[in-house]
């Protein structure tokens, strides 16, 4: 554990981009705890080279992760910190990600009954998102090759909500880059958020509220402890 400072719950979409982007130094994940509700924010991948380093946030863990639950360090690093913030049995767990984070966000839901909803985006869970059985929003940019690595489209399913959008690149050369940025999925997050509000997207809408309301939208501040992750 590095740091502990108070914050109120996430009220939307867009604020759950922001904080997962707020997470600016290599192998930390920041979890926020609601009363007996957590909500952890997993950011993607910071070392894309070929041999697994201190870092688990990194590419050999996108390899384990595409494989399969409970094989990413990254993610058994985010079941380690969970633990070490508190969380118990009957605890609520819901997991934000970007990239790499939302791929274990997704394998982690598979294997730990207490998480209850997640967030991703620009993440490959399509994969396993049939397998998943609670709350998913995923977003994804129609122009971003990272959440395609699944291979298929996230399934039509009830519980499951998708929203795709074609993010405008300022610097063609730099699409790869762009497209993929939590930035600018922060700013396609708010216009879902804008959507929700409104009448037309009633699905998209039914999915966030079970999101947001199970985090505690409203509801008083919790403490955020901010963890370092490392491959030993």
């Amino acid at each position: 554990e590095i740091r502990r400072f108070e914050r109120s719950p996430p009220e939307t979409l867009a604020q759950l981009a922001r904080r997962t982007a707020m997470i600016d130094r290599p192998g930390r994940i920041a979890i926020e705890q609601f009363g007996n509700t957590f909500v952890a924010y997993i950011p993607g991948t910071q070392n894309w080279l070929p041999l697994a380093g201190k870092n688990p946030l990194d590419l050999t863990s996108n390899l384990h992760a595409m494989k399969g639950a409970g094989l990413a360090a990254s993610e058994r690093g985010l079941s380690s910190a969970l633990q070490k913030s508190g969380a118990g049995p009957s605890s609520k767990i819901y997991l934000v990600g970007h990239s790499q984070g939302g791929m274990v966000a997704a394998n982690l839901a598979l294997r730990d009954s207490r998480v209850a909803g997640i967030v991703t985006f620009g993440a490959p869970i399509a994969q396993v998102a049939g397998q998943l059985k609670i709350p998913v929003v995923a977003i994804e940019h129609s122009n971003d090759v990272v959440p395609k690595l699944g291979l298929k489209a996230n399934p039509l399913v009830e519980n499951i909500t998708t929203v795709v959008r074609e993010v405008p690149i300022v610097k063609p050369v730099d699409v790869l880059v762009e497209a993929h940025d939590i930035s600018n999925y922060a700013k396609t997050a708010e216009l879902a958020d804008d959507a929700a509000v409104g009448n037309g997207e009633y699905g998209l809408k039914r999915v966030r509220e079970q999101v947001l309301a199970g985090i505690g939208v409203g509801g008083s501040a919790g403490e955020v402890r901010i963890f370092e992750i490392n491959r030993k």
